[in-house]
């Protein structure tokens, strides 16, 4: 399928998401460009020397848990954002000295249950963005429809869109968003204001 659709489609960037350094491997050599992992690189040790031989942009993601499904726990934070910058160097420290080259690194700070099932952290994180960049790398953020946003998954356009402006705003490179029309409409008028 992902040959097909580089084939269909050369020109596209595609962002494959796994925590498996096997599926990594054999989707980059398909045709995809970039692998996020959202367990940065703590769900497979192979992960880190594999992506290194593949020179390919990699994501790493703050959770609190180190496994690929997190948990639904209301973590404390004493400072949120420094635990969240205190990881990410830590695990770009460790991909660096698997091989990995500083300028493939990416990094996503987490949002909803990936941080806390305490909403309040994730728009934190989103206010206090800028901080983030000291990693010196580009940052991702993935907001969209994420239950911190609060009422149904129906309900969360408004939020998502409205996050992904103030993710750009605050310093973020990279949105993820699902409701691409209303997102590109509303970032471009970001980049207009900034």
């Amino acid at each position: 399928m992902l040959k097909a659709v580089r084939k269909a489609l050369p020109e596209i960037f595609i962002s494959i998401d796994t925590y498996k350094s096997s599926v990594a491997k054999v989707c980059v050599e398909a045709g995809a460009d970039m692998v996020n992992d959202v367990t940065a690189g703590r769900g497979d040790k192979k992960m880190f020397k594999v992506l290194a031989e593949l020179k390919v942009p990699m994501v790493l993601m703050y959770a609190k848990d180190a496994t690929p499904r997190t948990s639904v726990r209301a973590v404390e934070y004493k400072d949120v954002v420094r635990t969240v910058y205190d990881f990410l160097k830590d695990r770009i420290e460790v991909a660096i000295a698997a091989g990995v080259n500083f300028e493939n690194v990416v990094v996503d700070p987490g949002m909803g249950m990936f941080v806390s099932a305490e909403p309040g952290y994730s728009f934190e994180i989103v206010k206090r963005l800028a901080e983030l960049r000291g990693l010196g790398r580009p940052i991702l953020v993935g907001a969209s429809r994420k239950s911190f946003l609060g009422g149904e998954m129906s309900q969360r356009l408004c939020g998502s869109v409205a996050c992904a402006c103030a993710a750009l705003m605050n310093g973020a490179k990279i949105v993820r968003v699902h409701d691409v029309g209303e997102s590109v409409g509303a970032l471009n008028v970001i980049k207009k204001l900034c």
